[in-house]
């Protein structure tokens, strides 16, 4: 079993996206540039309903990801976007699934990128530089080894979170469509960080902000998925009647 601090090292870049443009002086905090930010969990009490958006997150680290995977999740992300949903892109230029994604014809995407270079493909991305409150986040959901990470690679999971929980980590989406080779939906007590990569990472946010967690390796994650829409269905018409 490959320990957390050599899987994150894999994740781990000798980029440097950009300087931080904060102001060098004691009375503003330098997210970008400072890796001594404060843990800090989000509270599901102060989000808002969650809406009609997804993301996904896989382990794409030293695996190789079936094409009919790749295929399941595009048939089900053109079943949201028919339903009307809309899909949090985390700015990733290689990730095979969120590019096949964004290659459906009217895909109704926001795109969240750490640093304005991160993906020159995508022309109008929603954010561009992560938010305090996302770097406190991720910074509780990397623990210890937050702080040994670079600058940019702190500023790309503090993105990661604000694509989950909005700009404002208030604004979760209403669902993850997840894929790794064991089918994980949550983290065990002692998680396998060589089979999920940097998805622990994700799931140890959507555990924390209660977002539903559809693994598309089990058999009946498509039939809870349904679930879950007809639910949000029955939901939003009752508002309407009432």
């Amino acid at each position: 079993m490959a320990d957390v601090e050599d899987v994150f090292d894999m994740l781990d870049g000798e980029s440097k996206p950009f300087e931080s443009n904060e102001k060098k002086d004691d009375k503003k905090f330098d997210y970008y540039g400072n890796p001594d930010v404060k843990p800090i969990k989000p509270d599901p009490s102060k989000f808002k309903k969650p809406g009609k958006t997804f993301m996904v997150a896989i382990n794409n680290y030293n695996t190789t990801i079936p094409k009919d995977t790749v295929d399941e999740i595009v048939k089900i992300a053109k079943a949201l976007f028919s339903k009307g949903w809309k899909f949090r892109h985390n700015g990733s230029e290689d990730d095979l699934i969120q590019n096949a994604i964004l290659e459906i014809e009217d895909a109704n995407v926001e795109s969240y990128i750490p640093w304005k270079k991160f993906n020159t493909k995508i022309k109008n991305p929603y954010l561009t530089k992560a938010t305090p409150d996302a770097y406190h986040i991720a910074s509780a959901g990397f623990g210890k080894f937050f702080k040994e990470r670079s600058n940019g690679l702190r500023s790309i999971f503090a993105m990661a979170v604000n694509t989950m929980l909005g700009e404002d980590c208030k604004s979760p989406v209403g669902l993850v469509i997840a894929w790794n080779e064991d089918g994980a939906e949550v983290l065990d007590n002692k998680p396998n960080y060589k089979t999920l990569g940097n998805l622990a990472f994700y799931l140890r946010i959507c555990e924390w902000s209660n977002i539903p967690v559809f693994n598309v390796k089990n058999e009946d994650a498509v039939s809870r998925i349904v679930k879950t829409l007809k639910s949000k269905e029955e939901e939003s018409k009752g508002l309407l009647d009432g």
